[in-house]
């Protein structure tokens, strides 16, 4: 058996502390890493900062982890994005330096991201920004996020690749149920190339206190979780954006994603989901590994796997959270999307064709693709108890939500305001369009003629700026 390279990116002392209690953990339970036919030869990639990496080693699960599998440590350090660049510039120059290590030459700046995440050091950069005319907004903040994480992605699968290894993508507050190493061992011996699995959203504050109280958060100690376990405890738990992809909820997202039903005298869910995680790709044979994807902002579970691999031949869908199962954690303060209800959503016949009419524009959207189309058909049985007869009658209806949404957008889409013909008439796009209009009259007018119209603007509309 090739060797397995679990890899994980995280920094600062919140997401440090989220890898050493549940990725790492849960990585440690019986049927996990301590089960892998080839130990001696695998390792595990740790992609951090130098300071999280000394950190991690003093705590027991560390010592633990080690006792199994060489842990390798990969910085996070990279050249600064092109937008950081002008920020830093100046703030070397008002600490009197021009660059950010010995060894760089002047306009070069290597960084980390305890360096330009943390909170105190961006709240400076923003106001260095503000001050030399470069503000940064929340998408700059988001974009280095993403930034750093595809960079330790990068540098693991690059290894992997390297080495001819199956890599496992892991995320600090992801948790693994006991027996998932054992599953993914099992599919590469049958051949599968990669592995997509379901990870939904749960309430972090709400679950670490089940968790507690189980004794399952210890340090030192493996977090062994079932999967069953984890239906009964999560799904009475869940974050808002995962209670939002209930169908049958009048709070059903706008952007529906993935869509959920509840099985009576089960816990648990049948979901069809959109967009589905990485969690082992399989390097071996691969001659070809296009790396520069990550430097562009690209993500594992973005177009990387299709770049590299046949959707129909070499991937695999993980439909029975029996087999195995992933969750993730966050407060549920937490929610960037608005929770949004209505009479189009509650109404008996039309909530329906309203919400189903939601899933077919979020699939035939800018999200969705022929390939995310197809194994958004498949049903995920997400169970905390052995499977009954109301499963199948749950799979039947949600199937036939599914089947209507996955077609083409019609005249139901039409009458309902959803057909993608009408998303430049809403009132926010004819307001743009009217706008557009008068800055092209108003671009032929004499600048005299121009400047008395602006002044009228600011008298009748006091919020008004020119432009």
């Amino acid at each position: 058996m090739k060797p397995f390279y679990f890899i994980i990116s995280f920094w600062g002392a919140e997401f440090r502390e989220h890898f050493l209690r549940l990725s790492a953990a849960s990585i440690l339970a019986p049927g996990n890493i301590p089960s892998l036919s080839n130990r001696n030869g695998s390792r595990f990639l740790i992609c951090t900062t130098a300071d999280d990496w000394e950190a991690i080693q003093r705590d027991p699960t560390f010592h633990l982890l080690a006792s199994h599998v060489e842990p390798v440590f990969i910085e996070l350090r990279r050249p600064a994005p092109d937008f950081l660049v002008p920020i830093l510039q100046e703030k070397r120059r008002r600490e009197g330096c021009l660059s950010s290590r010995p060894d760089a030459g002047e306009g070069e700046f290597s960084i980390t991201p305890n360096e330009v995440l943390a909170a105190p050091a961006y709240a400076e950069l923003e106001r260095i920004g503000r001050e030399i005319g470069h503000e940064l907004t929340v998408h700059h903040h988001y974009a280095l996020r993403i930034f750093f994480m595809s960079n330790g992605h990068k540098a693991g699968a690059c290894r992997a690749f390297a080495d001819n290894a199956h890599a496992v993508f892991l995320g600090p507050d992801l948790v693994t149920s006991d027996g998932t190493v054992v599953e993914l061992e099992r599919l590469v011996g049958e051949g599968h190339k990669v592995v997509l699995t379901a990870t939904l959203r749960f309430a972090q504050d709400e679950c670490f206190a089940a968790f507690r109280s189980a004794g399952l958060m210890e340090p030192g100690k493996p977090m062994v979780l079932s999967p069953r376990y984890m239906v009964a405890t999560m799904f009475g738990r869940m974050h808002p954006e995962t209670a939002c992809f209930e169908f049958e909820s009048p709070y059903f997202c706008d952007t529906a994603t993935s869509a959920l039903w509840r099985v009576p005298g089960d816990d648990g869910v049948v979901l069809h989901n959109l967009n589905f995680y990485p969690l082992l790709v399989n390097y071996s044979g691969l001659t070809r590994h296009q790396a520069e994807y990550f430097d562009i902002g690209g993500t594992i579970d973005g177009k990387y796997i299709a770049m590299h691999f046949d959707p129909e031949r070499d991937v695999t869908v993980v439909t029975d959270s029996d087999r195995l199962m992933l969750a993730s954690f966050t407060r549920q303060s937490e929610y960037y999307y608005p929770v949004a209800t209505g009479w189009r959503k509650t109404l008996p016949w039309f909530g329906k064709a309203y919400k189903t009419a939601l899933i077919r524009k979020t699939l035939h959207g800018p999200m969705g693709d022929p390939v995310k189309r197809r194994f958004y058909t498949m049903p995920i049985r997400l169970h905390s108890k052995p499977l009954t007869p109301a499963w199948e009658h749950v799979e039947r209806c949600a199937a036939g939500v599914v089947s209507r949404a996955v077609s083409r957008p019609d005249l139901v889409d039409l009458l309902l305001g959803l057909h993608p013909f009408l998303a430049a008439w809403t009132w926010t796009g004819i307001r743009s369009r009217v706008r557009s209009l008068a800055a092209g009259l108003a671009a032929r007018l004499p600048e005299r003629q121009r400047q008395k119209l602006k002044n009228l603007a600011v008298r009748v509309a006091p919020n008004y700026r020119p432009r």
